[in-house]
């Protein structure tokens, strides 16, 4: 059997529940790539709780206790918070 590491790339992301708020209350605070993926629709049908995102695998939604990332090719993905908390951690700029 083959063991494997994963590589250490830098992604964007945000949590979800941050970001439908500033969709509701203040959205020109929202990362331009989150604005750039409403605009184009790869986010769309925003609630209170969660969202629905364009992914490569299909339509996906992303739950208020979500990640949102921003893969290495650009594309968008929600991911749950104990895995991504689990697999990243936050690079200070």
């Amino acid at each position: 059997m083959s063991k494997y590491k994963k590589k250490p790339v830098e992604v964007e992301a945000e949590i979800v529940s941050d970001l439908i708020d500033k969709f509701k209350h203040n959205f020109k605070e929202l990362p331009k790539w989150v604005i750039e993926a409403y605009e184009n629709t790869t986010i769309n049908t925003i609630t209170d709780n969660d969202f629905i995102i364009k992914t490569l695998e299909g339509n996906m939604k992303a739950t208020k206790e979500d990640y949102l990332i921003k893969g290495v090719n650009g594309e968008l993905y929600p991911c749950k918070k104990d895995i991504f908390e689990k697999t990243y951690e936050k690079v200070e700029e």
